[in-house]
């Protein structure tokens, strides 16, 4: 992990600047409200497939839960919805930067190189509904998630507060084989030479969609991803798939 932090800085400092200079934007901030209700799927053989997923770090102020882009029913695995069900109180100041990593496992298990995902903001008004409120970004800070907070009446008063109806969605067309969605969270600024060595917080999580049984999971992936795995506490509670299925709609929000 320690390369993992190293290669964050490296790629901040280069596309965060480039973000700055060049507009990225495939979104604009007036799309209309969309129904994101996730549907239950099974593969041929009968395994439940997750759409949804979440941290397994269990910190009490920064968990996150992801669920695969859905619009009145239909898929699209190139964007993940992030919710942010905890953050914490220190992301406050002038230079507090939120961005967004992605990155995969080799053959030995080992974590590869991050790539630093460019994501948009929705107003999220519970009920699976949500709003395109802004362009396509790759770094937010304080200052933005505030003033965009109060123009669509959300309350600013926190981070957290604020993102309880405000929700990501992050594009993976630009790392389409990753399987680790990462969180960062620097409290001095991101791609400057304020910026510290790493994060000063992170979170990572299994990007949706993967098969819920984490017993049918581990048949394809290594144990690296397998504990990263959001029912990996259950391969031995003889769960049937339909439970499965359950604990995965309970991850989608």
């Amino acid at each position: 992990m320690k390369n993992y932090f190293y290669l964050l800085v490296c790629f901040s400092v280069f596309i965060v600047a480039y973000s700055n200079c060049s507009s990225q934007s495939s979104n604009s901030g007036t799309a209309s409200i969309v129904n994101g209700t996730i549907p239950s799927t099974t593969n041929s053989a009968g395994q439940s497939i997750t759409h949804c997923s979440r941290d397994v770090a269990g910190i009490s102020d920064l968990s996150m839960n992801l669920e695969v882009y859905s619009s009145n029913g239909v898929l699209n695995e190139n964007l993940i919805r992030v919710r942010f069900n905890s953050f914490p109180s220190t992301f406050i100041n002038n230079s507090s930067t939120l961005t967004f990593w992605a990155y995969g496992t080799n053959s030995s298990g080992g974590y590869t190189s991050a790539v630093q995902l460019p994501f948009y903001l929705e107003h999220y008004t519970g009920s699976s509904t949500f709003t395109s409120i802004s362009s396509e970004i790759y770094a937010l800070t304080w200052q933005n998630l505030s003033s965009t907070a109060t123009s669509y009446g959300v309350s600013n008063s926190s981070a957290a507060t604020a993102l309880q109806n405000i929700t990501f969605v992050v594009d993976f067309s630009y790392a389409p084989a990753a399987t680790i969605l990462s969180a960062g969270i620097y409290t001095n600024g991101v791609g400057t030479a304020a910026a510290p060595v790493s994060p000063d917080r992170y979170l990572k999580a299994l990007v949706p969609s993967f098969l819920a049984n984490p017993n049918n999971y581990i048949t394809t992936h290594n144990n690296t991803l397998l504990t990263n795995h959001p029912f990996y506490s259950y391969m031995s509670s003889n769960n049937t798939e339909a439970q499965y299925t359950s604990l995965g709609t309970g991850l989608c929000f």
